[in-house]
C-alpha cells in the first residue's frame, strides 16, 4: 500500500511542477513496478537464505 500512496503522491507533485501528464503517469507506473520488483527479489532470495542456514547447521 505504500508503494501505491508514494506513487500517488510522486503523480500530484509531478503535475503541480508542471510535468506532462503522461510522463507522470509513466514516472508513477515507474515507481509501482521498482516497489514489486524489489518485493519480489526479496521474496526469492529468503528462501535461499533459509536454506543456507539450515545446511550450515547440519555440518
Amino acid at each position: 500500500m505504500d508503494a501505491l500512496r508514494d506513487s500517488a503522491r510522486g503523480f500530484v507533485h509531478d503535475l503541480r511542477d508542471g510535468k506532462d501528464p503522461i510522463d507522470a503517469i509513466k514516472d508513477a507506473i515507474e515507481r509501482i513496478a521498482g516497489k514489486l520488483f524489489g518485493l519480489a527479489a526479496g521474496n526469492q532470495a529468503e528462501p535461499g537464505l533459509k536454506l543456507r542456514r539450515q545446511v550450515g547447521r547440519n555440518r
